[in-house]
């Protein structure tokens, strides 16, 4: 148990508006102030915590101005930074210059600024692979650059895609389709007959096998997909420091291995996975044994299964159809392998013609 005396919590839903409304209060209680130099603001934007100011006035002045700012409550810090030599100030991901008395804008990127972004090859859904491009092209179109400097971010952006292991044609495709979407934005076109409302839903992406879902679901439901990656670092990272047994402890589907054999069983349960494998082991005594064609095998050869630790879970899925689902979709994907090692004896499976067909990929989850 702890108590935070000031501030607000990092990572709290709650942070990112209250902090808002706290600023926002602190601009206001200045621009109703009886200060002159409010009248010498020309220009005043804020975005979090980054306040952009373009002011018409001397260096004391300035120098005035800040010290007001910080003087607005006792618990926040304001620093500053000036325009530079080339009459130049960053601020978010625009430089911002003065040409002419206008400003002029041009993309910032920090030095520290890598451009590794998903490559090409990773097993992610393209639709996540190309959201960077997407957000970049976006930012290139509708941030009033020069052509040349508009050309000069364009080839960034192919540089990026190419090191990444995408073709820079790709980034052609879409930035004509993003000019495409903007000038029919701006024609006036008629309401399209929405009594037919789609619905959307999320499922997990598993390759070429998620699209063909997909294309299932749009086609037969008229269901809008997306698809969702439990690859995360979160998930490699902090999920990794639970102890082997904890895993043991949830339900879902799991894999039994023979410890003299390459054969093995797949299974699923709706109770602690290490209570179900006990229940094999029962079986090897011959006292639960119709139960189990694992412990079966593990009878008539005499050998042993691996331990507990050993036991592979495919994925974690609390009691219901979709334990189901995921149980026949493991078993599909092992028998696609054609190794002749699978011990399961239930293989007549209600997934199996439309899974039929696929390339088999495992997944350990």
């Amino acid at each position: 148990m702890y108590v935070q005396p000031d501030g607000l919590a990092m990572g709290s839903p709650l942070a990112g508006i209250l902090a808002e409304v706290f600023i926002n209060a602190l601009e206001t209680t200045f621009f109703n102030s009886s200060s002159e130099l409010r009248h010498k603001i020309r220009y005043y934007a804020r975005y979090v915590d980054d306040i952009f100011i373009a002011f018409d006035g001397t260096d004391h002045e300035l120098e005035h101005l800040f010290n007001i700012f910080n003087g607005l409550h006792e618990k926040i810090s304001f620093t500053k930074e000036l325009q530079n030599d080339k009459r130049e100030l960053n601020f978010l991901d625009l430089t911002i210059s003065i040409e002419d008395n206008s400003f002029h804008f041009n993309i910032f990127r920090k030095e520290t600024y890598s451009d590794n972004v998903i490559p090409s090859d990773s097993t992610h859904p393209k639709a996540h692979k190309l959201a960077f491009f997407h957000s970049a092209i976006h930012r290139m179109v509708t941030t009033p650059l020069s052509p040349a400097d508009q050309k000069k971010e364009l080839n960034v952006i192919k540089a990026i895609a190419v090191n990444n292991g995408y073709n820079q044609n790709m980034i052609d495709h879409l930035l004509n389709k993003k000019i495409s979407q903007k000038c029919s934005t701006l024609r006036n076109i008629l309401p399209t007959d929405t009594t037919e409302t789609k619905k959307f839903i999320s499922i997990p992406f598993l390759g070429n096998l998620s699209y063909r879902i997909k294309r299932l679901l749009n086609k037969k439901y008229n269901c809008n997909v997306s698809f969702s990656t439990d690859n995360s670092l979160k998930r490699n990272l902090v999920q990794s420091v639970e102890i082997a047994s904890d895993w043991f402890s949830n339900s879902g589907v799991y894999k039994l291995t023979c410890n003299n054999c390459p054969s093995y069983y797949i299974g699923q349960t709706g109770r602690a996975v290490k209570t179900r494998y006990k229940e094999h082991l029962l079986g090897k005594k011959g006292t639960n044994i119709r139960n189990s064609t694992f412990a079966e095998h593990l009878l008539i050869t005499g050998h042993t299964p691996k331990q507990l630790e050993d036991t592979v879970i495919l994925h974690r899925q609390v009691k219901g159809r979709r334990l189901d689902l995921w149980e026949e979709l493991f078993i599909f994907k092992h028998l696609e392998l054609k190794d002749g090692n699978i011990l399961n004896d239930q293989l007549n499976l209600a997934c199996k013609q439309f899974f039929e067909g696929f390339k088999p990929v495992l997944f350990n989850i």
